[in-house]
């Protein structure tokens, strides 16, 4: 009984140690996982907000270009109303 209970002890105790530093392993790969994903998505919520940025940057810009050119436009509806008149005027005479 003495030698059965010595070599099943140290049987468990090899397979007690693998299982242990498997165990260890897997929950120090979990670990490094979540910090990587933690830095991940600290990066992408910076970018995400970079990106916001100039998008409302991008966008009143945008904004004032096309402001110009409605004025622009306006301005050369009116003048070509006015150079139709003075040629439709001119033609009569």
């Amino acid at each position: 009984m003495p030698e059965n209970f010595v070599q099943m002890v140290s049987d468990l105790g090899g397979t007690l140690g693998s299982l242990i530093a498997c165990f260890w392993y897997i929950k120090y790969q979990s670990d490094q996982f979540s910090k990587r994903e933690e830095r991940w998505i600290t990066k992408d919520d910076h970018n995400d907000q970079a990106l916001r940025d100039l998008m409302t940057t991008s966008h009143s810009q945008l904004l004032t270009v096309l402001t110009g050119v409605n004025t622009t436009l306006k301005e050369m509806t009116v003048a070509i109303s006015e150079l139709k008149q003075t040629i439709e005027h001119g033609e009569r005479r």
